[in-house]
């Protein structure tokens, strides 16, 4: 099977990234052929990649971009001539149905990951093409339920029938994999203080203030020394950023708060060998929202219990009392409880955290993916992926 995959980058320094990467990595594997079309090249390439794409939120903001990314489609199709198309982040799929006037294309498909499943609905610029593009794909693949739901409320409110009802008839669920080798012996053991990693964005929906508060309230109530690691990307002259650095120096916790803004995979690895627990409160905001949390199973690949919100799509990325716990991410009293539960009474195994990291490997999303091309390919087998209902 010949695919071409349509992404902003296969570097694994961004959720998008690392799935793509992921995706294509199980499907060079499996033996397939694949054609490649990024934004941005990646630092260490698996294969050729055609970094012709504008970037991905231009693409729904600016009509040249969206116009110049269907006529790169387009010519990759004429030159590539693949089975079937793979849109794995959701931005790219407006100029689907640009690209069908330039070119007859193959059946495609169409990632639902998170925010970008909804946000083309509800910008006017956008809303009639991903209209069409839900009504021309072949199929839809959900990272989970919760993606879904929200994916299917917009549409609701801002679609057509059609568009509506093609996404109810034509979505798959499928579940993230990623690489879960036996990891190095943690360094926590013979600790006397414990360390909660955080890894994502630095913005008011990852929550990383509500995780801060939570670490107050545990310190209060501990009398082992903690420290907080938050990576990921910063931008210190955010609001956002600046009320976080205050919180931090008026509650008098510089020795126990780290941002070590986006580092190293040697740096990261190094701090998750370190850490005791990860975190991460993820809030839902209107249309913005965490889909799934695959930093939960990174994490868990590591043998570190996690602790994520109800009220996204983490908490399909977690197994309730054996990989972490689900919490509300407003509920401080709950969260700081279950803080006790992971760091001083032990009540997740680390060997369970790691047989749930391993259980959602590359192999079985390839597995899932392929099962879903099969069914809609002209000469598809009677296997189809299971679908799922909505609520």
């Amino acid at each position: 099977m010949h695919i071409l995959f349509i992404t902003s980058t296969l570097d694994p320094k961004s959720g998008w990234g690392t799935y793509s990467r992921n995706t294509v990595k199980g499907f060079l594997e499996r033996g397939h052929r694949v054609s490649i079309l990024t934004h941005q090249q990646s630092e260490n390439p698996m294969t050729v990649e055609a970094a012709v794409l504008p970037a991905p939120l231009h693409v729904l903001t600016s009509y040249l971009s969206l116009l110049r990314s269907s006529w790169v489609i387009a010519k990759a199709v004429r030159r590539h001539h693949p089975d079937v198309i793979h849109v794995l982040i959701e931005p790219y799929v407006i100029a689907m149905p640009l690209a069908r006037f330039l070119v007859a294309l193959p059946p495609w498909v169409m990632n639902l990951h998170g925010t970008y499943s909804v946000f083309p609905f509800v910008r006017r610029h956008s809303r009639l093409l991903m209209d069409l593009a839900c009504r021309q794909a072949a199929a839809f693949l959900a990272c989970s339920r919760y993606t879904w739901n929200k994916t299917l409320d917009a549409a609701t409110q801002y679609a057509s029938k059609e568009a509506v009802r093609s996404l109810k008839e034509r979505t798959h669920l499928f579940r993230f994999g990623i690489n879960a080798p036996i990891q190095a012996e943690s360094e926590t053991s013979e600790k006397n203080s414990r360390t909660i990693l955080f890894v994502g964005e630095v913005k008011p929906r990852k929550g990383v203030k509500e995780l801060v508060l939570a670490c107050v309230e545990y310190a209060k109530e501990s009398s082992v020394p903690l420290h907080l690691a938050i990576v990921g990307n910063t931008t210190e002259q955010s609001p956002y950023m600046k009320e976080l650095r205050t919180l931090v120096e008026t509650q008098g916790l510089q020795n126990i708060v780290t941002f070590y803004g986006q580092t190293s995979e040697e740096k990261l690895s190094e701090l998750f060998r370190k850490s005791d627990l990860f975190m991460m409160l993820s809030k839902t905001d209107g249309i913005y929202f965490e889909g799934f949390g695959l930093v939960f199973l990174e994490a868990n690949a590591h043998g570190i219990p996690v602790i994520g919100s109800r009220d996204s799509g983490c908490a399909e990325a977690i197994d309730e009392g054996k990989s972490g716990y689900v919490v509300d991410a407003f509920d401080q009293k709950m969260i700081v409880e279950r803080m006790h539960w992971v760091l001083d009474e032990k009540r997740i195994d680390r060997a369970e955290c790691r047989r749930w990291a391993e259980f959602h490997s590359i192999s079985k999303q390839v597995d899932q993916i392929e099962m879903c091309y099969r069914s809609v390919l002209p000469t598809s087998s009677a296997k189809v992926s299971q679908k799922f209902s909505p609520r």
